[in-house]
Order: C-alpha cells, then sequence, then structure tokens
C-alpha cells in the first residue's frame, strides 16, 4: 500500500449528496440526511469536523493579521511538538503542499520520491523497512523508516505538511506555510495528545470479517475494488460514509451513540 491514499475526490465521492454541515463525526446533506463520517479525509480529520477550540485558535491568528513567509513563533513551537512526538528524528521539515514535501524527500535521500513512494504501514506485511513512510495517530507505524510522513490531525487548505528526517541534512527551503495553519496544527496534535480512544477502538467489533480488518480505530479493506464499491453503497445508504478506495483505510469514530455503533456492527456482519 502506498500514498495513493493521499488522491482526493475520487469517484466513489460522487454518490455522497452535497454536504452543507459537518460537525464532529457526522456530515449533514441538503436533504437533511445525517453520515457518519469513517473517511474524514484519510485520517487528516482525524479527531472530526471543528474539534474543540480549533475555530478560536484559527480566528485569533486571523486576527492577528499574520502572514506567511514572516517569522511567526508557532513553526517552532510544532517542531518542538514533533520532537517530542518522534524523538527518534532529529530534523523537521514544514512544508505546505504534498508536492513540496515529496521534493524535499527526494532531495533528502538522493532518489526520486513521489506521492506512490509514500508506505501506508497499515497494508504492509513484510519486514522490509520503507525509506518513506506515513504515521497514523494510534497505528504501529514503523519507526525506523528514514523519512516519515505523519498524518497529522488537522486539514485547511495549504498545509501543514511534515517531514520527520532521521539525520540532520541540508535541504533546499520549501517556502512558507501560514502561521495561522501552523498554529491550527498545532492546536490540535495537542488535543490529540489528550484523546483516548473509546471501547470500540480497543477491543475489535468484527473480528474475523474477510471484509475488514480492525488495528484499533481503523477498518483495512480486505477485498478488491469491485466488491469494495457494492460494500461502500450499502454503507453510504444506511448513513456511513466509508473510505472511497479500497486501498484506504476507514477510521471508526471517537463518538458515536449506540444507535450507531448497533448499525455499524451490522453492517459490518452483513459485509461478510
Amino acid at each position: 500500500m502506498n500514498s495513493k491514499a493521499m488522491v482526493k475526490n475520487p469517484d466513489l465521492l460522487r454518490l455522497l449528496p452535497p454536504i452543507t454541515r459537518a460537525r464532529g463525526f457526522r456530515l449533514y446533506s441538503g436533504n437533511g440526511k445525517r453520515f457518519v463520517d469513517l473517511f474524514r479525509e484519510n485520517g487528516r480529520l482525524f479527531l472530526g469536523h471543528r474539534p474543540q477550540g480549533q475555530n478560536k485558535t484559527l480566528k485569533n491568528e486571523l486576527d492577528r493579521g499574520l502572514v506567511p513567509g514572516l517569522p511567526s513563533i508557532f513553526e517552532p513551537r510544532l517542531r518542538k511538538t514533533l520532537s517530542r512526538l518522534f524523538p527518534a528524528y532529529e530534523m523537521f521539515v514544514i512544508t505546505g503542499s504534498l508536492s513540496a514535501a515529496c521534493t524535499a524527500a527526494s532531495e533528502y535521500l538522493g532518489e526520486k520520491v513521489v506521492e506512490t513512494s509514500i508506505v501506508d504501514p497499515l497494508f504492509t506485511t513484510g519486514e522490509q523497512v520503507p525509506r518513506v513512510s506515513l504515521w497514523r495517530p494510534f497505528s504501529q507505524s514503523n519507526l525506523e523508516t528514514e523519512v516519515l510522513l505523519p498524518v497529522l490531525p488537522f486539514q485547511l487548505g495549504g498545509g501543514p505538511v511534515v517531514l520527520c528526517f532521521k539525520k540532520q541534512k541540508p535541504v533546499t527551503d520549501t517556502g512558507p506555510v501560514s502561521p495561522i495553519l501552523l498554529a491550527g496544527a498545532l492546536h490540535c496534535l495537542g488535543l490529540l495528545s489528550r484523546t483516548n480512544l473509546p471501547p470500540w477502538c480497543v477491543v475489535p467489533i468484527a473480528p474475523d470479517n474477510p471484509v475488514f480488518r480492525q488495528k484499533g480505530i481503523y477498518l483495512i479493506p480486505q477485498c478488491d475494488d469491485s466488491a469494495y464499491e457494492k460494500v461502500f453503497r450499502d454503507f453510504l445508504e444506511r448513513g456511513f460514509l466509508l473510505a472511497p478506495r479500497a486501498d484506504l483505510p476507514s477510521l471508526l469514530p471517537l463518538e458515536m451513540s449506540e444507535g450507531e455503533l448497533s448499525m455499524i456492527k451490522l453492517l459490518l456482519r452483513a459485509a461478510q
């Protein structure tokens, strides 16, 4: 599995009606339909839509009038937080896009790195350590990889996209990232550090399911594209948005009602 996971707007998302509002782990369409969001932008909305205090943080920095390109307090703070999260890494590069991150990784490794070079550890079973790997919250990521690309629990257009390098090594400046976005990412990492997984992410809710393998909060498809499309449609009809491709994980919500939990268990059993 590789970073095809980073590609946006796959075809199956077109089956979703236009969304007019999002809050927490739910999406709301214009015709009043509610969906539990199990995709969450491939994990970049790990904490849900509009997590606690995020909007206030962004507004505060907007009110300060901060602009990209000027020194800000948030980049060193974000680097310090990353060094605590990933103590095995020595250098952290903060970029504004995945393409800029791939360019920096290429320069660091001395070989071409593209999106499909980035390994998603949820889908790998081999013992070989990849050179570039994703890190997902609460997943057993391989922290021996030379370049680590964390899926930050924050997504707003323009980054930040972070790279963690094993060693200090000069790389070309990747360009400025908005202090507002840096502040938002820092805020969400703080929330993540205080997050505990709910019971349904600790004990598998569908053990031995042939369609999905559960690893903590993640549901990893075990079927081909054609079979997955039917499962995607069945879940969507009952109000659950899965990841739109069979090579992407879905994420269980950090919060849901007893009725939603019962329904997702029923859908997982039916998918067998």
